[in-house]
């Protein structure tokens, strides 16, 4: 298998379809990013541990998707250290609130599938304003 090396310049596709470069997307964005590449960066671990150490091809997958979304988690972080992002609005599985159709939709930590939400003053907020 070939290693996976990510920029800054890597696509993203979000959501609602758009393919764009990780260092084009909102902030908000980038956010959400850290728990749900974190996630997976965890379980590629978790697996990687639980490999047969006797099992060489197994072990070389596992640590091949490891190695991605390391590489992965450390362009997002990066790109919210780039831009001063504030780690804290996301803690804890929080995700931000994004917009997809004109309608407003969370991710809720634990579903597979985002949430559309109410529309209200509280939280369509741009990041930064409090």
């Amino acid at each position: 298998m070939e290693d996976e090396e990510y920029t800054r310049d890597t696509l993203w596709r979000t959501y609602d379809g758009r393919e764009l470069p990780i260092r084009e997307l909102e902030d908000s964005h980038i956010l959400n990013l850290l728990n749900y590449i974190g996630r997976k960066y965890d379980l590629a671990k978790q697996y990687l541990a639980e490999a047969d150490p006797k099992d060489d091809i197994m072990l070389e997958i596992r640590q091949e998707r490891f190695d991605a979304q390391e590489s992965l988690l450390n362009v997002i972080n990066t790109e919210i250290d780039l831009r001063g992002l504030d780690r804290n609005r996301v803690a804890d599985g929080k995700s931000l609130p994004f917009k997809k159709d004109g309608r407003w939709m969370e991710w809720k930590k634990g579903d597979p599938r985002p949430t559309p939400i109410p529309n209200s003053i509280d939280f369509i907020k741009p990041i930064g304003e409090e």
